[in-house]
């Protein structure tokens, strides 16, 4: 069991909450708050799986996905998850370009769980 995840959101709450699920389970978490923050540990530490909230500070999550979606550099590229309050971006219909699933805030832990585990293959 293992890997590394990024959680990204400009909640201290929620960054709380997904580091010490994670954590608990084995999982190599990282943190940011911003878009920027984001994209250059994307780069940096090629995390597995991406927790992504859709509004943050600087660039939106929706932005950073398609950053690294598009860049070439990015390989492999994560799996990434975008965390959502907004009554816009929810799971019916096509996802969002570089977005691979969306879970709606407030999130169950065990979910969150549920999806690493399936991409980690854990």
């Amino acid at each position: 069991m293992g890997g590394r995840v990024l959680a990204v959101d400009d909640s201290a709450l929620v960054l709380r909450l997904l580091s010490m699920t994670l954590g608990k389970a084995g999982y190599d978490v990282s943190t940011a708050s911003s878009g920027e923050e984001a994209v250059r540990l994307i780069r940096e530490l090629r995390p597995g799986v991406v927790f992504l909230d859709a509004v943050l500070p600087g660039i939106s999550g929706f932005e950073v996905a398609r950053i690294v979606r598009d860049d070439p550099d990015i390989h492999p590229k994560p799996y990434v998850v975008l965390l959502t309050g907004l009554d816009t971006a929810t799971p019916q219909g096509p996802l969002p370009p570089g977005i691979d699933a969306i879970i709606s805030k407030p999130f169950q832990p065990a979910h969150i769980l549920d999806v690493v585990r399936k991409v980690m293959g854990d």
